[in-house]
């Protein structure tokens, strides 16, 4: 089965200097990339210059470069959206303006996908700084295992972040635009009812610019980002799965307790010995 293309998305809003970041990172690919398509959600001042100074660069290469300009600031799932009607590839990879990808990326997926029917695919990623080493040691696809998940996995838990997740262009699911929160853990679990997802385990090959639910982007903001959950949950359970939705709410709720939790005992760690003085 032939290696399948790549359209990568990028969406992004008023950070040009990150975005040239994770342009380059695109241009690094060992496999490259059939397009990069940048979605400027509303900038203020137009990303337009930015990708224009790059476009020579992936021309050189043989990709094409494109930016998209939305009128209105639509969040993340609508600037994907666009970028995802515009491709032409057999395959969209998502990308965020503040993450880096490890040139051997597309290479290792792209073999993954090239021995699976799967429609959607995900990898591992790293988040500490010190971590973005590991972006400049080479890997092969031999040293990745792959192995197919289910819908389970989805309800349990994201399978991975966005920069991490590679989606087949004719799937008819779409980010949910009303969702500024998790409207990525809603669309992998949907997609997950037409079929199995594919992981693809093995070193991590994404950076990703901060940890997840850290200051910096919607991921930060906890308890909305719980409530999105809790309505990605109901939306799925229609029908006969309308019984799991207590269970799943239940699932949602403890998770936020347990890291509020984690979050008050490390603070009150931090405070050493100070904390015990009267």
């Amino acid at each position: 089965m032939p290696h399948p293309s790549f359209s990568v998305v990028i969406p992004c809003h008023n950070r040009s200097e990150l975005l040239v970041r994770a342009l380059r990172s695109c241009l690094s690919q060992t496999a490259s990339p059939l397009e990069v398509i940048v979605v400027d959600d509303a900038s203020e001042p137009s990303l337009a210059d930015s990708v224009a100074a790059l476009r020579g660069e992936f021309e050189r290469r043989g990709i094409t470069l494109t930016c998209l300009r939305r009128a209105v600031n639509g969040g993340p799932g609508a600037a994907r959206n666009d970028g995802w009607a515009s491709a032409r590839g057999d395959y969209i990879a998502f990308l965020d303006s503040d993450d880096l990808w490890h040139p051997d990326k597309l290479a290792v997926v792209a073999a993954a996908l090239g021995r699976s029917p799967a429609l959607c695919a995900f990898h591992g990623h790293e988040t500490l700084p010190e971590k973005a080493d590991a972006l400049r040691t080479s890997v092969a696809p031999a040293q990745f295992d792959t192995r197919l998940v289910g819908t389970l996995r989805g309800l349990l838990r994201n399978y991975a972040p966005t920069p991490c997740m590679v989606v087949r262009r004719s799937v008819e699911d779409r980010f949910d635009e009303s969702m500024r929160y998790v409207e990525d853990h809603d669309l992998w679990l949907r997609v997950s009812r037409r079929g199995p997802l594919l992981q693809v385990a093995g070193p991590p090959l994404c950076w990703l610019g901060r940890p997840l639910m850290t200051p910096g982007g919607l991921s930060a903001h906890r308890w909305k980002m719980r409530a999105g959950e809790m309505r990605m949950y109901a939306k799925f359970c229609r029908g006969p799965l309308l019984a799991l939705l207590p269970a799943l709410l239940l699932w949602s709720a403890a998770k936020h307790g347990y890291a509020a939790l984690r979050r008050a005992i490390v603070g009150v760690a931090g405070l050493g010995p100070r904390a015990s003085s009267p």
